[in-house]
């Protein structure tokens, strides 16, 4: 049994989770913001924090104000909203006993699994780390969820473990078209069937890019500087063959498969040359076409 009592905390002293199996959807954390600013604060179940000890000496640390510091083990998003919606204290259920690591993972995971939803590859990683039989079960994961777990990937990332932004363009008629075109060709060329992952320097980079590209042209519209970004890149073809030609001009990888548009520098060619250049080929016969594959080589 662990003794427990409620106190009243400011919810930016209390540390947060560094691993936490338990997510909140975007939308249903700026709801709960919103809640609590409205409400003033948090109603129902309390988030649990217990008063940080050092686990090799097992004694209570103490903050640079020699205060006592308290750890979220559940409820961590709403000790972060009550921070978001300035909240200047709340109520939370602590415990001034020591808890050993694998005590406090099993908490966190009995208390998760009561209500939302989690992680299964963080979720696997926690369950896990635990070595006690005993805490194992206490945690409250029967066999299906364990079953669940089986084929969870660890080193896989899943949206709902990450901490993002989304970012929406708006385009003109004429312009979503190329758009949608350009977008329909890099997804042909990598293995992402919805989304795309990039680190937080190559956000940046995007960022700069656009900033840039809007100041060139004295405009301050996102999605038209992104087009002036397109068009650059379309007229810049022929650098992709660094991607895939070494410093004389040989294959890299003789096996792979590199758009025609690299050599040419054009994603389109005049309807009149394309029909010739149609033509011409089906003209070739098969002497033809073999001493052009003699020449290419």
């Amino acid at each position: 049994m662990i003794n427990s009592r409620t106190m009243r905390l400011d919810p930016r002293k209390i540390k947060l989770l560094e691993l936490n199996a338990h997510y909140m959807r975007q939308e249903t954390f700026a709801r709960l913001v919103d809640n609590l600013r409205e409400d003033g604060g948090l109603h129902g179940d309390t988030p649990f924090a217990w008063r940080l000890h050092d686990d090799i000496t097992q004694q209570p640390l103490l903050d640079e104000q020699g205060d006592a510091i308290y750890e979220v083990i559940s409820g961590n998003h709403r000790v972060k909203a009550a921070v978001v919606a300035g909240l200047p204290a709340i109520d939370v259920t602590i415990t001034d006993e020591y808890l050993p690591p694998d005590k406090r993972k099993a908490i966190q995971l009995s208390r998760n699994a009561v209500v939302g939803e989690d992680d299964p590859a963080t979720l696997k990683l926690i369950y896990d780390s635990i070595t006690d039989t005993g805490l194992k079960l206490y945690t409250g994961l029967d066999d299906v969820s364990l079953k669940l777990l089986d084929g969870v990937q660890i080193a896989a990332l899943s949206e709902a473990g990450l901490q993002f932004q989304t970012i929406a363009l708006t385009f003109l008629p004429h312009e979503l078209e190329q758009v949608q075109a350009a977008f329909d060709r890099a997804r042909k060329a990598t293995s992402a069937k919805g989304f795309w992952l990039a680190s937080m320097t190559d956000y940046d980079k995007a960022l700069d890019a656009l900033e840039a590209a809007g100041q060139a042209h004295n405009v301050r519209n996102s999605a038209t500087a992104l087009m002036l970004i397109l068009n650059i890149f379309i007229q810049h073809m022929d650098d992709l063959q660094a991607g895939y030609l070494d410093d004389n001009g040989e294959a890299l990888n003789p096996k792979q498969q590199v758009p025609i548009a690299s050599i040419l520098n054009t994603l389109t060619i005049p309807a009149a040359l394309a029909a010739k250049l149609k033509k011409k080929l089906a003209s070739l016969d098969a002497d033809h076409i073999a001493a052009l594959g003699k020449l290419v080589e």
